[in-house]
């Protein structure tokens, strides 16, 4: 005899695709602040051409980039027991279907101010969401 039963393992899930999301969105800070200091023309050799070029006040400019996005598989689960009772198995069993977390992705704007020929990285910026 199979019986089914409530999603014990959601909460679980749950955590898991939280943390997900929280680990990615610490990736953005890592990706934006390690072209800190470096020039445009580093910027378009590693990432291709910006999305965007934005002029800015005094003089600076903001080459945007889209950054992330995509879509997480967490998998589906199959958690069960096996109650015997007499010469009888009862077993139960609880299934928690797979759940796709996808994200956007967010624009990374790398702020540079012209130094000589060179533009030159000064700071990245990047929206205050939870992930990118």
């Amino acid at each position: 005899m199979l019986a089914e039963t409530g999603d014990a393992a959601m909460p679980m899930r749950l955590l898991f695709v939280g943390a997900l999301v929280v680990a990615l969105s610490g990736c953005v800070s890592q990706f934006a602040t390690g072209y800190v200091g470096k020039t445009a023309l580093d910027l378009e050799l590693e990432l291709g051409q910006p999305t965007n070029v934005v002029a800015l006040p005094e003089g600076r400019r903001a080459y945007q980039y889209y950054w992330g996005g995509g879509t997480f598989i967490v998998p589906q689960t199959t958690t069960g027991s096996v109650n015997v009772v007499g010469n009888t198995a009862l077993v139960t069993s609880t299934t928690t279907p797979s759940i796709a977390v996808t994200s956007e992705g967010c624009l990374v704007n790398f702020i540079a101010e012209q130094r000589g020929e060179e533009w030159l990285i000064v700071d990245a910026r990047w929206p205050s969401r939870l992930s990118c």
